[in-house]
Formats: structure tokens, C-alpha cells, sequence
């Protein structure tokens, strides 16, 4: 029997066992230190309004248009379309700005203590009629906060605050009292730069919403990363693993076992739910359709393109993720459409399902999703990054002895591809492609088209044509899809996409200097590291939550991030000498080397997730938060 919606965890997202559903009251607050900028040097004051709560019609939304004035999104709006209809914020007011004293650059790391002092400044008799159960504690889910304090370096947070208490006088009590009251509420902290999407993804976090960093998820999700400081008004939807948890949609199950094929809408009953008796509701795909500049998608404008996402949905957060088009592993953005097929899909433990997920265009631009009994699996080899050519500016030597050269590097890229499994074919015949252009048995030197661009790659396919191996040239940047495909006899056929990801050219550390640096570390720096952590999704936890730079983030500024975490660094008198020095030196290795977590991740495969042998305390392991730390 198929496990129901409940049992896939539809509606279990609640607080205090209330649902996400119906209206829920929001405040705003701005919060002006007196030594800051004010909020009005950004945006007049009625744009917080409209952002927290008003209706715009005007799509894409923009922070500043050709005449200055300005079209922000709506975060009311926002979730009523994400929750078609079923959930909205109702307006209290925007409180402020609220003039508050000089800024405590000693309270940068304790964002509750700050936000206390704000809502303590609020009215009283604002809080007794929010107390909907009158069990005089005013919960998340009787109230959410936004607040803005006008720092433009402020990291985005939603963090559980201290409870404020508050006495007033309660006119509802009888007989008339004063009486105490606890509000303790999720509050988005946010800044004058903060963009929509983070405003946006922390006021989720006060509906229970998770974050989905680091496995793919880039402009797939309002759950996923983006820029801090951009303060522009990009919307993209949550996922439809929250909209299910929510209790927003409803997706339709189909059991694995049956291949079969349905037509996939952005309805709310628009999403596939693909399960199987040996997980049941353990581990399942939900495949969602997607699209931008969608007519009743508003703030859906900015996802990552036109057509269908599938997720994998594990025990646990470090087991969701978006198999991304075309690589089919975490990391990839891309979504899949029409006339692309999946290699064949395996579950978290590597069991082989024997089934794999073809896109096709239906009617009316339609896309209509098959899962098949047919399908390749290709196992593909690491990128092989070979330095031909160098301009080096510096050099440094670590406590290793290692020299450190930073510098211009010109390299090549060689990745094999192979065919490990077809199924479901007989004696089947393959067939390569390179970005849609044929291959021949043999080595040949292909020139291929990307775009207007034209490049010459290194093909040799061997004589079975199982195999495929792909080098670039010196200094080459581009992004080839390798096709291959396999028909029998029948009539029957299957293909399997992947990318050739060339970087060509990078500055900073060399490769072959990164990874000594990185052993270095690991072997003597006076801390636990389990040299998985370098490179792991950020949900999972190793000794030490050492979650490095996310370079690929769109905005992101590493000098910001190195010059606030090395102030927090050289503030801290409780470090000793050498672990002042180790982190440094982490830091500095981070912002010097772009592929820095690459050359871990070889590590961490070349150990096979070693630690090393010393530890640090807990207050020492706050230099390693979410993100290093932005300075506030």
C-alpha cells in the first residue's frame, strides 16, 4: 500500500501544532543607531511598507528603475503565491525608525541581545492583543517579526531570541491587571542592503523553513544562497519539498515498481512523487515543474530556467538535494528539459532502482515526465587540472615549510567517461556526442561550437565505445554536454547526459600547493578537522562545523567575509598564540585560493576522511560558523 501524503511529511511543518495556513500577523521594525547611516540614505520609508505588505503588479520587480523610483516585491505577496492562496501575513504596522544609541560593536555576535533591546522599545499594549491563546506568551506562530537595523554590513539572521518580557496592562484580564508577558518570537534581521530573496529566506526560517545550502539548490529555492548586500528584489519560489511540509500542495504518488508517465503543471497538485516499496516513505524524487516570466508565477521570476526540477529526498537534510541537468549528482543548478533523460537513478545507499526519468514536450509547451525501465549509467572520473603555464606574484611558506606560490595559472582539463550499466536494452549499439556534434572510434582533435565561440577538444573514444576521454585545451573555458545514447534492435533507446566542465584559468594559489597546504593544516593545527568538512554540504556536521568560503555564491564578497572574521579573530584574547595563528592562516588560505575546497575534496578522498588528533573548544569553533562570520 502506497504510504500517505502525512506519512511524505505533508503538513508536519507547524508550530505550537499550528499549520502555516490562514493569515498570520507581521510587524516591521527599523531600528537607527545614531552613529550609522539612516535608513532614508537608501530607501524612503514607504518602501518598507510595500516590501513588507503591499500588492505590485509591476513584473520583474527592481530595486531602483531608469526614473529612481522604485518596484519592490512583496513578502505578504510572496507567500500567498508560493502557498497558492493558503497562507499570507497580515500588517501591524512598520514601527520606526526607532532611534537607538550609538552601536555596540561588542554586540556584533549576539544579534538576540540586540534584537531584546529593539522590541523592548515597541508598545506594550501592542504585544496583549497578539497573545491569541492569552497564555501570556506571544509565539512564532502568533506573530512574526522583520527587523531592520541600519548596518550595511549586517549578515541576514533568524535566530530563536531571548524572550523579552514585557508588563502591561491588560485590559482582557479581569479583574484589571497588570500583567507579565514573554515575547518569544523568530525574528528576521535584516539590513538596509539586504536584498528580497534574503529578506525573504529568513522570514521563512519563522514558518519553520530549512536552509538548503551548498547541494545545487542556487536559484532553485528561496532556501538556497545568495548575495547578502546586492539589494535588488530577485524572487524565486521555496522548493516543493517546504511546499508539501507546509501543507501547500499535494503531489501525486506513483510507485517506482510501474514505470509509467504523467504530465507535471505548477498547479498545486501539479508535482510527481516517485516512491518504492524498498524506501517507501524513507527516501523518494518529487519532480516539480518550473518556469520563469510565468503568468501566475510572479515570484517565481528568477529560478534557474524553463522546465522540470527532480529532487531527492532522503532521511535527512544532507540527503535532499536537486539532481541538477545534466550531471545528475548535487551541485548543479541546471533543470531538465525536454529530450534530456537521467542516467539511472540509484538511492543515497547506492542501490541501483533500475529506472531512469525522460522529459518530453506535450501540448501547449507542456512537459510530460516518464519513468522508464531503460536507461546508461555512466561513471564519470575526476577532473584532472594539469598547470601548463604560470605568472607567479607571490610566495609564501606555511609552518610546514611548504613554499605557497600565488600567482596566473594557465591549465588543461581531462575528464573519462565511461559506460558502466545499460539496462533494459538488448545487445544494444552506442553512439557519442559532444555538445550534439558525432564521435568516431579513435583519437581526433573535434572542434565544437558553444555558443558564438568555437574550441578544440582532445576526444578519444575507444574501440567498444565504452569509454570516452575529453582533455582541452590550454586556457579554455566552456561547458559541453557528452551525450551518449544506446538503441537495440526493437526499436527501444536510452541516452545519458553529462557536462565537460572546463575552468581553464584561475588566480591565486597553485593546485598542486593547495593541497599541501591543506594537509599541512589538517596534520598540525591545534584543531579537530575531519578534512570532509571542507567540502561537505553544510546540513552535515563534522567535529568542527567548518563550513569554508561558497566562491560560487553570485555577489559574494570574500574580502568582506576575510576582513570581518580576522577582526573577530584578533579580538578574541582567550586564543592562545597557536590556534590565533592556525586560524589565520585557514582564513588567508581561503581567500588566496579559489579552488581551495576542490584540493580538499581530493584530500578527503585520498584519506578517506581521516581527522586529525587535537581539539578546540566550542568559542573557538565560532570562527568557523555560517560563513566565517560577516562584520556587523
Amino acid at each position: 500500500m502506497a504510504p500517505t501524503l502525512e506519512e511524505f511529511g505533508h503538513g508536519t511543518l507547524v508550530q505550537n501544532g499550528r499549520p502555516a495556513v490562514g493569515g498570520r500577523p507581521c510587524m516591521i521594525v527599523l531600528a537607527e543607531y545614531s552613529d550609522k547611516r539612516p535608513f532614508s540614505d537608501f530607501h524612503t520609508l514607504d518602501y518598507y511598507q510595500r516590501l513588507g505588505f503591499g500588492n505590485p503588479s509591476e513584473v520583474p520587480f527592481y530595486t531602483s528603475k531608469p526614473d529612481g523610483s522604485i518596484n519592490p516585491a512583496s513578502l505578504t505577496e510572496f507567500f500567498r503565491e508560493n502557498s497558492h492562496g493558503k497562507f499570507w501575513f497580515d500588517p501591524i504596522a512598520v514601527f520606526g525608525p526607532i532611534a537607538m544609541d550609538k552601536y555596540d560593536p561588542a554586540l556584533c555576535g549576539n544579534p538576540e541581545f540586540r534584537l531584546q533591546m529593539i522590541l523592548d522599545r515597541l508598545p506594550d499594549q501592542l504585544f496583549d492583543r497578539l497573545d491569541v491563546n492569552q497564555n501570556n506568551a506571544i509565539s512564532s506562530d502568533e506573530l512574526c517579526v522583520v527587523a531592520f537595523e541600519n548596518l550595511e554590513d549586517l549578515q541576514p539572521a533568524n535566530r530563536v531570541n531571548n524572550p523579552v518580557d514585557v508588563r502591561i496592562f491588560s485590559p482582557m484580564s479581569f479583574p484589571l491587571m497588570f500583567v507579565d508577558k514573554v515575547v518569544a518570537v523568530r525574528v528576521a534581521g535584516a539590513g538596509p542592503k539586504t536584498p528580497f530573496f534574503q529578506i525573504a529566506h529568513e522570514l521563512a526560517h519563522s514558518i519553520e523553513a530549512k536552509d538548503l545550502y551548498g547541494t545545487g539548490n542556487s536559484m532553485l529555492t528561496i532556501m538556497g544562497e545568495y548575495s547578502f548586500f546586492s539589494d535588488d528584489q530577485a524572487t524565486v519560489h521555496l522548493d516543493v519539498w517546504h511546499k508539501m511540509k507546509l501543507g501547500w500542495v499535494e503531489p501525486r504518488r506513483f510507485d517506482l515498481a510501474t514505470a509509467g508517465s504523467e504530465l507535471v503543471h505548477t498547479g498545486p497538485d501539479g508535482t510527481l512523487l516517485l516512491w518504492n516499496t524498498d524506501k517507501l516513505a524513507k527516501e523518494y524524487f518529487l519532480v516539480e515543474r518550473r518556469r520563469p516570466m510565468a503568468a501566475d508565477r510572479k515570484y517565481d521570476w528568477n529560478v534557474y530556467g524553463d522546465g522540470v526540477l527532480i529532487w531527492h529526498v532522503g532521511s535527512s537534510l544532507d540527503q535532499f538535494y536537486h539532481l541538477g541537468a545534466t550531471a545528475m549528482v548535487p551541485g548543479r543548478s541546471q533543470v531538465w528539459t525536454a529530450g534530456m533523460q537521467t542516467a539511472l537513478l540509484r538511492w543515497a545507499d547506492g542501490t541501483r532502482i533500475g529506472k531512469s526519468i525522460l522529459i518530453n514536450q506535450a501540448t501547449d509547451g507542456a512537459l510530460r515526465v516518464e519513468w522508464v525501465d531503460r536507461g546508461i549509467e555512466l561513471k564519470v572520473s575526476e577532473p584532472e587540472y594539469i598547470d601548463v603555464g604560470s605568472s607567479v606574484y607571490e610566495q609564501q611558506t606555511d609552518h610546514c615549510g611548504n613554499v605557497l606560490k600565488i600567482g596566473k595559472w594557465e591549465t588543461k582539463t581531462t575528464v573519462t567517461f565511461t559506460v558502466s550499466e545499460i539496462l533494459g536494452l538488448n545487445n544494444p549499439a552506442l553512439g557519442w556526442t559532444l555538445q550534439n556534434k558525432p564521435l568516431a572510434a579513435g583519437r581526433a582533435f573535434v572542434t565544437v561550437a558553444v555558443g558564438a565561440a568555437q574550441f578544440v577538444v582532445d576526444c578519444e573514444l575507444s574501440a567498444d565505445l565504452r569509454t570516452l576521454s575529453l582533455s582541452s585545451l590550454t586556457g579554455d573555458v566552456y561547458e559541453m554536454i557528452v551525450r551518449v545514447s544506446a538503441s537495440d534492435a526493437t526499436g527501444l533507446s536510452s541516452s545519458a547526459d553529462y557536462l565537460f566542465v572546463v575552468p581553464g584559468s584561475y588566480t591565486g594559489m597553485r593546485w598542486e600547493d593547495i593541497a599541501a597546504a591543506t594537509e599541512c593544516i589538517a596534520d598540525t593545527v591545534p584543531i579537530t578537522i575531519d578534512v570532509g568538512g571542507f567540502t561537505m554540504p553544510w546540513e552535515k556536521k563534522p567535529v568542527i562545523d567548518f563550513r569554508p568560503i561558497p566562491l560560487e555564491w553570485p555577489g559574494w564578497k570574500v574580502q568582506e567575509w576575510a576582513s570581518g572574521a580576522l577582526a573577530r579573530l584578533d579580538s578574541d584574547t582567550s586564543l592562545d598564540a597557536t590556534v590565533h595563528e592556525a586560524i589565520r592562516q585557514f582564513i588567508d588560505l581561503q581567500v588566496s585560493s579559489p579552488r581551495f575546497r576542490l584540493a580538499a575534496q581530493d584530500l578527503m578522498l585520498r584519506r578517506q576522511g581521516g581527522t586529525a588528533k587535537t581539539k578546540v573548544s566550542e568559542t573557538n569553533a565560532t570562527y568557523f560558523g555560517p560563513l566565517g562570520g560577516a562584520s556587523c
